[in-house]
């Protein structure tokens, strides 16, 4: 029996493998190179100074005096002269230390100069005539003297704390004597500093060249990886047109190898699959928000079953066109569909956009619930009032009075049904206050009516929207009473402007009326109608000052602007 072995490489090895392959090559190469360029310049550019040191010496003065200047330790013009070329040269290649050392013997020298490069400038160190130990201060300089040649490599020396690097060149007679050496001494720090730039180079120089490898790996990557998934691009092709069955050739054992066996398989179920798929859309003609999943901590909707509820604290956004379904009743009902949608369509994708669930539609309205806190449902009415107010100015849309109520409180949310059919239903008292402020807001010429336990949870409400207090609601089935804000940025714009100037008179007359004080509320809201004739709220209350001023009972009238019953 023959028994093959199959080495699994996987793709990822071979390419993290081929990658530092490159990186190596590459960083040894241009390292390399640039580090051996780096040394051979800088020694060939101290080796020139030197021997141009050695040049400008001959030119100047004769080797064979330069022992006699050195011994008598007298400076003329002529040694004057040959000190500023020096200096020249030194200006010129910012060399550190630049001397000429005489040789007295194997052991002691004789400074004839020695000049320091500082602060861009360059100082006599040791004077004409100083001594000097040779073999203490110029470790290599046998070499030079035993060669005759200039050094061939730097010599470490030291200056105090100063770690230097020196080169030597010899002076020689007619002879071919050395009678003297010519020194020139470069910073550590300087040598350093060269490096780093030197190495900020190569980084530049790497970056070119990863460059080229990024492209060399991206045709390899082609040719490797996309090509074989190209090739299963054209199956998936053939699949998602009916054409099932259909095999992708295997090639190689790696990771693309796998996925073109596992590809096959698929294939090759699909068809069982699509019964399961049936029985899934089956499932889904039960439909319920899905919001209600995370209300009713399920993982699925398949989890969701008649029964299951939930009490918790949500915001209830109620919203219908006033007079909408008379408006329509002249339409036919393709027109009147045509014209609930066109609404629908302007005002859903807004709650949805704010995270609202819609619970019900109802005609040219909807109930809404979040649970992500108040202020998304009053920027939803604020949002969809603007753009109704746009369509009405468009001809898009009969000017139709839209009203929204939000409340917030708790709700009890659940699933009825049964296993075919199922719905999410919520029962509040707060959803009920809700609908009947939406209900009532035509009344008070008012577009959103808020309640204060609602405006309450936005913390920059007075800040951020305009209001008004409208009065106190009062819900005779609980005894439930809660303060209500008309907020009319949704308004049209004169309406907004009338509102604002007349909103100080309005909400005085508001509280004399609280306060049963029916002369000094009615006098406000003849003031605010006075400046704003249009306003039904005042006209409103106007209506019950009047009652209540000639009634006996007007210690007892109702304080409220409007009643639940």
């Amino acid at each position: 029996m023959k028994i093959r072995l199959k080495l699994k490489i996987g793709l990822l090895p071979k390419f993290i493998l081929l990658f530092w392959a490159l990186m190596y090559i590459m960083v040894m190469s241009v390292g390399t190179y640039m580090a051996i360029e780096h040394s051979e310049l800088v020694q060939e550019m101290n080796t020139y100074c030197a021997t141009r040191v050695v040049e400008v010496v001959k030119e100047t003065i004769n080797e064979k005096r330069i022992l006699e200047y050195a011994r008598s330790g007298k400076e003329d013009e002529e040694y004057n002269e040959l000190l500023e070329q020096v200096k020249e040269i030194q200006k010129q290649y910012e060399i550190y230390y630049i001397y000429v050392v005489a040789l007295e013997n194997e052991e002691k020298g004789i400074y004839y100069f020695d000049l320091k490069w500082e602060a861009g400038k360059s100082e006599v160190v040791h004077r004409l005539g100083l001594e000097s130990d040779l073999k203490k201060n110029y470790p290599g300089l046998t070499e030079v003297i035993d060669s005759k040649e200039p050094s061939s490599q730097f010599d470490d020396t030291s200056s105090g704390e100063e770690t230097l690097k020196s080169m030597y060149a010899p002076v020689l007679d007619e002879m071919g004597k050395v009678v003297a050496f010519v020194g020139v001494d470069i910073s550590g720090d300087k040598i350093s500093q060269e490096e780093d730039e030197y190495i900020d180079q190569i980084v530049d120089r790497l970056r070119v060249v990863m460059g080229v490898c990024c492209v060399i790996c991206m045709i390899i990557i082609y040719f490797v990886v996309l090509r074989p998934i190209h090739r299963l691009k054209i199956h998936a092709g053939q699949i998602a047109e009916g054409k099932f069955g259909g095999e992708v050739k295997v090639r190689g054992h790696d990771e693309l190898a796998e996925i073109a066996v596992a590809f096959n398989s698929m294939s090759q179920n699909i068809s069982r699959h699509m019964e399961e798929m049936k029985r899934l859309n089956d499932v889904y003609y039960r439909y319920v928000p899905a919001k209600i999943l995370s209300l009713l901590k399920k993982s699925s909707i398949e989890d969701i079953c008649p029964g299951n509820g939930v009490n918790t604290m949500l915001t209830i956004f109620s919203l219908q066109l006033a007079d909408f379904d008379r408006s329509i009743r002249s339409k036919n009902t393709t027109e009147m569909i045509t014209d609930i949608n066109r609404v629908l369509n302007a005002c859903v994708p807004v709650v949805v956009e704010q995270k609202g669930m819609v619970e019900n539609f109802q005609n040219a309205g909807f109930n809404v619930v979040f649970d992500n806190g108040c202020r998304a449902a009053l920027l939803s009415a604020v949002t969809i009032c603007q753009k109704l107010n746009w369509m009405v100015k468009e001809k898009q849309l009969d000017r139709n009075q839209v009203g929204i109520g939000i409340a917030y409180g708790e709700v009890m949310l659940g699933i009825v049904g049964q296993e075919s059919r199922m719905a999410a239903i919520t029962v509040s008292q707060y959803r009920d206050t809700a609908c009947w402020l939406q209900g009532v807001a035509e009344r008070y010429q008012a577009h959103i009516l808020i309640t204060q336990t609602a405006a309450e949870r936005i913390p920059d409400f007075f800040e951020t929207y305009h209001s008004r207090t409208l009065g106190f609601l009062y819900n005779t089935y609980t005894g439930y009473t809660d303060r209500v804000y008309d907020v009319y940025d949704g308004d049209f714009t004169e309406d907004i402007e009338s509102k604002n100037e007349t909103k100080e008179l309005f909400e005085r007359g508001v509280e004399l009326y609280c306060t049963r004080d029916f002369s000094g509320a009615r006098k406000q809201f003849i003031e605010v109608l006075k400046r704003f004739r249009r306003d039904r709220a005042a006209k409103e209350y106007l209506y019950l000052c009047d009652k209540y001023i000639s009634s006996e009972y007007a210690d007892k009238a109702d304080i409220y602007f409007t009643k639940m019953e």
